[in-house]
């Protein structure tokens, strides 16, 4: 097979590549950086706009707890006052819940068990 010889325009070519030879890939790289630019800001936007909602979802559920905890406050001083004032049915609510709480308990830990041998009554 006969080669043909390179036409101007090839050879041309072939020139400019050795005279720079960054010269194919610089172009493709200033049209990347040119498309990064405006997704980099939009990025800039969103990150932005996320620490800014973060913040304020931050705030609002300080001030929800700083409430919660008033109220809660409020209301342990109020039982507090009623069981120093009524200290004898305090103790019997307090004694009878005990009471009702063991006996829970222990039906529940007897529900749970498949042991029907050991029967304590």
């Amino acid at each position: 097979m006969v080669e043909t010889p390179p036409s101007k325009p090839e050879l041309a070519a072939a020139e400019d590549l050795r005279k720079n030879p960054e010269n194919p890939i610089a172009s493709p790289r200033k049209k990347i950086r040119k498309s990064e630019k405006p997704i980099r800001n939009q990025g800039a936007k969103v990150v932005g706009h996320a620490r800014q909602k973060s913040s304020d979802l931050s705030d609002q559920a300080v001030t929800m707890v700083s409430r919660a905890t008033r109220g809660l406050r409020a209301r342990s001083h109020t039982v507090s006052e009623l069981a120093r004032d009524n200290p004898g049915t305090t103790t019997s609510v307090l004694g009878v819940v005990g009471v009702l709480g063991f006996l829970f308990g222990v039906l529940v830990g007897r529900a749970l068990t498949d042991n029907t041998r050991h029967n304590w009554y």
